[in-house]
């Protein structure tokens, strides 16, 4: 009788929503949504013009300088092809963590996602360190470039590919906590106070140095790396590790800060038995399907408890 009963019932409610279907966003969130997106925006025009700025300081220093400039802007960021990847990962896995109040497993992804970003800059710089000819002889046959690339701008650059690789990572872990506001306000001042007084510094005092041009930059990328620092790890750090009960009353005052939830409030959720891992996490997040062997336990789990 009772399978009849929900065959009858089914045609009833063929095109009504699932009983767990997520609401639809609320106007505050679609405007919270847009807000996030302009202060990325912000964030996004801010760093493309740092990049402008340092092209326009160096195009007066000659073909040879403006040479020399476009190697290392080309080994600048060479961290972030795998670097990103981390920063990916602390996005999407966090703010599942974050939603799911496992504050403690976020303590240990961030701990995680900074130690490979830090060794993979180290090993960057020491790459770069030990092929310093063979990189300079791939990039250029002008003798004048390479005598530019043979100074301690390369010394330089080397030097900071563990900070790079560090701000990559703290960009990610910084979106899963929703800090946008903080972010652009981050960059606007570290471009106001830091990097355009240092760039014009440079060119008062050595309008001919291209060491002294790309110390403006690397600059800035110490002011990002402090900043997120103080961010995740003074702010948010000694929070993460109280469980779901903390994890509500932050979320009770989230909309001030702007890290609020996207959606609208959304019944509690039931604290699960299984303990899922950094995989389950990661394929929830990125909407990837279980594995057919773990549906199919659910549903015998489900037909058992019937």
């Amino acid at each position: 009788r009772r399978c009849c009963r929900r065959a009858v019932a089914a045609p009833e409610a063929e095109g009504a929503l699932p009983a767990d279907a997520p609401a639809a966003p609320s106007e505050s969130s679609l405007l919270s949504l847009a807000r996030d997106s302009l202060n990325v925006l912000v964030r996004s025009v801010l760093l493309s013009g740092s990049v402008l700025a340092l092209m326009v300081a160096v195009a007066p220093l000659g073909a040879a300088a403006v040479g020399a400039h476009a190697v290392v802007l080309q080994l600048w960021m060479v961290t972030s092809y795998v670097v990103d990847g981390f920063a990916d990962v602390g996005t999407m896995v966090g703010s599942r963590l974050l939603g799911a109040g496992e504050e403690r497993h976020m303590r240990r992804l961030t701990a995680t996602l900074l130690l490979l970003g830090l060794a993979t800059g180290g090993v960057a710089a020491c790459l770069m360190a030990a092929l310093h000819d063979p990189l300079v002889a791939a990039f250029t046959r002008d003798s004048e470039t390479r005598a530019m690339l043979h100074t301690p701008l390369w010394t330089l650059l080397c030097a900071l590919q563990p900070v790079n690789a560090l701000v990559f990572v703290y960009d990610g872990l910084i979106y899963a906590v929703r800090a946008f506001g903080f972010l652009r306000n981050a960059l606007l001042l570290g471009v106001c106070c830091t990097f355009a007084p240092a760039l014009a510094l440079a060119k008062t005092l050595s309008p001919s140095s291209l060491l002294a041009i790309w110390a403006a930059k690397a600059a800035l990328n110490f002011w990002r790396c402090g900043s997120a620092l103080l961010l995740i790890h003074v702010r948010h750090w000694p929070h993460w590790g109280g469980g779901r009960a903390q994890a509500s009353a932050q979320a009770s005052g989230s909309h001030a800060t702007g890290t609020g939830p996207l959606l609208a409030p959304q019944q509690p959720q039931q604290p699960q038995e299984e303990r899922r891992s950094y995989g389950d996490l990661f394929r929830e997040a990125s909407g990837e399907s279980e594995p057919q062997g773990r549906e199919a336990g659910g549903q015998g789990g489900g037909a058992g408890g019937e």
